[in-house]
């Protein structure tokens, strides 16, 4: 009796998420390709470093850079040519990405 090889699964859609595009931007494999995500790895490591004792000094703007890396990050994915998301799909193992960006007072979801 053959023994079928094991199937490679595929995600349907990935949702594209703050923790997503964190362990992105932590994954060299990620950053090489997408250069944008190097944004978030740095937020990431001067949020590790602290303000303050408190850490409520500057809360407000570190929030809103924070917000707008992400923000930016998705941007940058929605507005890849189709090669770049070909790529972005293979890596993520996924048939469909799906990216939510918030403009003005709406959020708008793009599914590619």
């Amino acid at each position: 009796m053959a023994v079928k090889p094991a199937q490679k699964i595929v995600k349907k859609v990935v949702v594209i998420e703050e923790a997503l595009l964190i362990s992105m931007a932590n994954n060299q494999a990620f950053t090489k390709e997408f250069k944008f995500l190097a944004a978030i790895q740095r937020l990431g490591n001067a949020q590790a470093k602290g303000c303050s004792s408190c850490g409520g000094r500057g809360k407000s703007a570190g929030v809103t850079q924070h917000s707008q890396a992400f923000q930016n990050a998705k941007q940058n994915i929605v507005g890849m040519g189709a090669e770049q998301k070909k790529k972005l799909k293979k890596m993520l193992n996924t048939e469909k990405i799906r990216v939510s960006i918030k403009q003005g007072n709406r959020i708008v979801q793009t599914t590619f």
